[in-house]
């Protein structure tokens, strides 16, 4: 299987924000960097089967945003295991839920991305700057992964 793992993209900061953390919404130019984004990944010919994310407003709309890019549109599921919090266990039900699928997008949180992918590939960590997508790909009936590449959005765009 492939995983694909993106954060979220640039949120408006903690401190200028005012109302609840989970409804903190991406900046201008994260909603116009995420567009830049997908629409390269489109043209790259990005396919999953499924987009999941963690249900917190930035994360939600930066699914939203390269789901609505890819060919053909896929509408991201919100998914609470992707929540701040996200560890090896929660992905392990993820991967059962959807095993029959050859491919997943989830988009969540720092540092939990890096801490699981970083588990999944046998390294302390890996660390996720704002809208950076890896794909790690699962060797089938093993505990095996391979970290094939991890992408910063600043090339994407």
């Amino acid at each position: 299987m492939r995983l694909f793992f993106m954060r979220h993209a640039e949120a408006v900061e903690r401190d200028d924000w005012k109302g609840e953390e989970a409804d903190r919404p991406l900046t201008e130019k994260g909603e116009r960097d995420t567009g830049k984004e997908a629409r390269r990944l489109a043209e790259i010919g990005l396919q999953v089967g499924i987009i999941l994310s963690s249900p917190l407003i930035r994360a939600m709309r930066t699914a939203e945003i390269i789901g609505a890019a890819l060919k053909p549109p896929l509408k991201p599921l919100p998914d609470e295991r992707l929540l701040p919090g996200f560890e090896g266990g929660a992905l392990e039900q993820i991967l059962e839920d959807w095993s029959e699928l050859e491919s997943i997008l989830m988009v969540g949180h720092e540092p939990d991305l890096g801490l699981v992918v970083g588990e999944l590939v046998s390294c302390s960590g890996i660390e996720f700057k704002k809208g950076a997508l890896a794909l790690v790909e699962t060797v089938p009936d093993s505990d095996d992964a391979k970290l094939l590449w991890l992408i910063p959005q600043k090339i994407l765009i």
